[in-house]
């Protein structure tokens, strides 16, 4: 039996499917975004859709696949076989796709591709995490397992004590030796302005690595998002604001634990699975300069407080001609209008599910 013949003899009806916001649709469908974000399940709901004679899964990364038996055969075993959907995954665009009617690639990183609908697939958010871990019906609790578990929906799915050296694991397993000593560095400053040169000089005391070589390893990180670097609004050159694809990522590598950091990762994270396009200034930790929305975080703190802290911002949010300031919290909520600005008080579980 050659690749392609043991490949079409798999079997994905066992494989339990949890719906995700977003679904293929297009017959010519381009899925990326970071490891274990989902992707792959994606392709499974989808080949599900049709009979299994008529589609093909191929994952490139699988070590027991000849890349070149695959290139010199596929489009005369699609014929053959009276293939009509085909998925590959991981594809490297190392060599042209061959027809058929349906076709899914996946990529840990965008690609350049006519003819197809590209699919930006994150972990998962909070919405969709309340339907993948049903234990619970209350937000609050519910919010609490998630500040615990994180993001992928892997280590949501197979949870175990272990949480934290299975997430070591899978971050090795997804980044070269390089990418994860640079990431880990990367990880200890979350929610805090660096600039990529002192965080070069502060690896460079511990490993040795060249500029270029730091300088393309973060450049890697970006583009397969486990990392965002965001500017200050127009101020590129200031030091950029760090966050991780998962908010919970940082505490693989560290005891220390810092709420205030992770709770903003996390309200970035929902924000960037929207669509918001953003950075950071002096008066908001995260600003959408487009629609004219801050974003602020303050947990733990008593109405009173939040008050006195919004009345210090307001002259500054006047002459910027801010429309609406959200403040996110895990308790206190209220709205109003000042100054022509909104101000949406809500916490976190609320404020995920709304926007």
């Amino acid at each position: 039996m050659n690749i392609l013949d043991f490949l079409y003899e798999q079997d994905f009806k066992k494989i339990n499917f949890l719906d995700r916001k977003i679904s293929i649709k297009a017959k010519k469908s381009f899925i990326y975004g970071t490891k274990k974000s989902g992707k792959t399940y994606l392709m499974f709901d989808y080949l599900n859709r049709f009979p299994k004679k008529e589609t093909l899964y191929i994952d490139l990364n699988d070590d027991r696949i000849d890349k070149e038996e695959v290139k010199n055969n596929l489009q005369n075993f699609i014929s053959q076989k009276g293939i009509n959907t085909l998925a590959i995954d991981n594809f490297d665009f190392s060599f042209a796709l061959p027809q058929c009617e349906n076709i899914l690639i996946s990529s840990d990183r965008n690609h350049p591709i006519e003819g197809f609908e590209k699919i930006h697939l994150f972990p998962l958010d909070f919405e969709e995490f309340i339907s993948f871990y049903k234990k619970y019906s209350n937000l609050e609790t519910m919010f609490n397992i998630y500040a615990k578990l994180g993001t992928y929906p892997h280590t949501i799915l197979h949870y175990k004590e272990n949480t934290y050296q299975n997430m070591q694991e899978m971050i090795k397993a997804s980044l070269s030796k390089e990418e994860y000593m640079v990431f880990r560095k990367f990880a200890l400053f979350q929610g805090m302005k660096k600039s990529l040169f002192q965080i070069y000089n502060l690896i460079k005391k511990e490993h040795k690595i060249s500029k270029d070589t730091f300088y393309k390893t973060v450049n890697e990180l970006k583009e397969r998002e486990f990392i965002f670097l965001i500017d200050k609004f127009d101020q590129p050159k200031s030091p950029k604001k760090i966050f991780l694809i998962d908010f919970t990522l940082k505490n693989i590598f560290t005891f220390q634990k810092d709420f205030m950091k992770m709770f903003e990762n996390m309200i970035f994270l929902e924000l960037i699975k929207r669509g918001y396009d953003l950075t950071y200034t002096e008066n908001a930790e995260l600003y959408d300069p487009k629609n004219k929305i801050v974003f602020l975080s303050m947990p733990f703190l008593p109405a009173d407080i939040i008050k006195t802290k919004l009345n210090l911002l307001e002259n500054g949010f006047k002459k910027e001609e801010i429309k609406k300031v959200y403040v996110i919290t895990l308790e206190y909520e209220e709205s109003f209008f000042k100054n022509k600005t909104e101000y949406l008080i809500e916490s976190f579980w609320n404020f995920a599910i709304k926007i």
